[in-house]
């Protein structure tokens, strides 16, 4: 990732971590949170959501990534409850991916 900005690296970093740990756990997510790290090594969202093809669901996590933002040192997350329904509209009008 040469060339992309750090707050974009640790993005893209993080949310790929996101990503094997939902298909670890049997989720086909189509949309991951996007957060850019403003400073720091941590990039974490207590509050996120992610949509696979028949659902939205709940996710917290948290990515620590290295001085220079070229790998992910640790990474947890938890996936919550399916998103009511009546919330998906407007996930999918707000959408930070």
């Amino acid at each position: 990732m040469e060339g992309v900005p750090r707050d974009q690296r640790v993005g893209k970093l993080c949310a790929s971590a996101l990503q094997r740990k939902l298909r670890d756990e049997g989720y086909s997510a189509e949309l991951l949170p996007y957060r850019r790290l403003k400073a720091g090594n941590v990039l974490a969202d207590a509050d996120a959501t992610f949509r696979t093809r028949s659902a939205w669901y709940r996710v917290s996590f948290k990515c620590e990534v290295d001085a220079n933002a070229t790998r992910v040192l640790s990474f947890v997350s938890r996936t919550g409850a399916v998103v009511p329904q009546a919330e998906w509209a407007d996930l999918d009008r707000s959408a930070r991916f």
